[in-house]
């Protein structure tokens, strides 16, 4: 399944780093995205909380690219493909499986119900075009929010590591819900970093 970036999206050389300009990028305005927002989910992915370090270093650095997607909207994207290391990792140490694929481990948590839906606070609503874009996978696996993320979100990495750029604002909140979906597994506990 091939899938273009949003038509409205600005070519990747605006927003070059060594061009950036420190103003709220505009495209956040026009999803109603606040700076404040912005900020406050930085910081919260960024808190280390029951993450393992090899997991938690991830996020971390996903928060920082959240915190500046402020300025860069496409870095939001980038915070998101770099987040899914992140889970992968929780997942390779909550199994104790280092060999196991992302695919693998994300449907056995769902299936086990390590996982469930009240792992995710709030969800976020597909944008029309994220929606039409990924309608057949969606309608496939969208019994539980946990299914649809295990089916997705290794569909969407190997889009992009395979060259198919992808931008939209689904990204950010898909983010959140990586986090949240790592937190469900709580690496720490007993791991020795």
């Amino acid at each position: 399944m091939e899938v273009q970036a949003k038509p409205s999206s600005p070519a990747p050389t605006q927003h070059s780093l060594t061009r950036m300009n420190m103003d709220f990028d505009d495209q956040w305005r026009s999803w109603n995205v606040p700076p404040e927002f912005l900020e406050e989910k930085a910081a919260w992915l960024k808190q280390e909380r029951n993450l393992q370090s090899k997991s938690y270093n991830f996020f971390d650095q996903a928060g920082t690219l959240v915190s500046f997607s402020r300025f860069s909207y496409p870095l939001a994207s980038v915070a998101f493909f770099h987040a899914i290391p992140g889970l992968e990792c929780a997942l390779k140490l909550h199994y104790r499986d280092e060999e196991a694929y992302l695919s693998d481990l994300l449907r056995r948590a769902v299936e086990e119900k390590v996982v469930l839906d009240r792992a995710f606070a709030d969800p976020h609503p597909f944008t029309d075009w994220f929606y039409q874009a990924y309608q057949k996978l969606i309608k496939e696996h969208c019994a539980t929010n946990a299914e649809l993320l295990a089916h997705l979100i290794p569909e969407l990495r190997n889009q992009y590591f395979h060259g198919i750029y992808l931008l939209a604002p689904d990204y950010l909140h898909l983010t959140f819900q990586l986090r949240e979906f790592a937190d469900a597994l709580m690496t720490r506990r007993g791991i020795q970093a």
